[in-house]
């Protein structure tokens, strides 16, 4: 494997994916649990229950092309007010602060801030779902089926859950368990744009780069305006080695959204493939794994 792409694909696979979208209603107040339509602005609080089943899920919303996307990674960075507004130590602050970490690149500080929240809130399976998804981006995958599964248990609806217990599966040599669990999660999730997102981040962690910038295009086409779909398509075309088109998309996203870690490394094996700098890149990739969240 030549070194760039192995730099990209270490980085690929230590990273969670952003997959929780808030549906930006009013700038008084957001949307956690997922509905196709709101009509009700709800606070940033602590939400206790989540609409079951794919057309209400809280990773899925529906976003008209004068709404600004909003994930819940990048929470701190994009509302940083409606963040420092959350009590400091609540399930919440603890929740989106460990997700920023991952964003980071951070995972000892992400996951053990999932684990407050969850010693605080025990019962909301958004908590272990991405807890689930940190612990096998640090190759945790017997911790990580342990998480999803309780969080399945909490929503057997979570769809999503699927998917990621097929990974640790896979990594743990449960082919057959694995490739259940997968159909499962393919059969269940609603073709729309913010689920393409989610498959297009799967499939990519698979290194079936070809079929995630295919299911890239068709989120795009049904959401231009998707810089986080942009993006992950950007690192499935640095996987492909097709450089120059990874960093029209990485560069588009970066500057339009949170400078996640995996993005930024996707973004320096593109200039390593094209024979270009990257000093400044690798620089930037240790400033935000230092970063310090409140």
């Amino acid at each position: 494997m030549r070194k760039d792409l192995g730099f990209f694909l270490a980085i690929l696979s230590g990273v969670a994916v952003g997959s929780l979208y808030l549906h930006r209603t009013d700038p008084k107040g957001l949307s956690v649990n997922g509905s196709p339509s709101p009509t009700v602005v709800e606070p940033l609080t602590e939400a206790k229950s989540t609409p079951s089943g794919p057309e209400s899920s809280y990773l899925g919303q529906l976003f008209s092309k004068d709404e600004r996307e909003v994930c819940s990674h990048s929470y701190y960075d994009s509302e940083p007010e409606a963040y420092l507004a959350l009590p400091a130590d609540s399930a919440m602050r603890y929740f989106l602060r460990g997700l920023a970490y991952d964003a980071r690149g951070q995972h000892k500080l992400a996951e053990s801030n999932l684990q407050k929240a969850i010693a605080l809130d025990p019962n909301d399976e958004r908590f272990y779902f991405h807890l689930a998804e940190i612990q096998n981006s640090q190759n945790k995958y017997q911790n990580a089926l342990d998480t999803v599964d309780r969080a399945l248990e909490l929503n057997p609806n979570l769809y999503q859950g699927y998917a990621e217990r097929a990974w640790s599966e896979r990594q743990l040599g449960q082919t057959s368990e694995s490739k259940a669990h997968w159909k499962a999660y393919e059969s269940a999730r609603p073709q729309e744009w913010y689920e393409y997102n989610h498959l297009v981040y799967q499939l990519t962690r698979n290194q079936d780069f070809e079929q995630a910038v295919e299911t890239a295009d068709l989120g795009l086409r049904q959401y231009p305006g998707s810089s986080i779909l942009q993006a992950n398509r950007g690192v499935a075309l640095v996987g492909l080695k097709r450089y120059e088109e990874a960093l029209s998309d990485l560069d588009a996203a970066i500057d339009s959204n949170t400078e996640w870690v995996h993005w930024r490394a996707a973004r320096v094996t593109a200039l390593q493939g094209l024979g270009l700098g990257h000093h400044q890149e690798l620089e930037r990739i240790q400033e935000l794994q230092v970063q310090v969240i409140p």
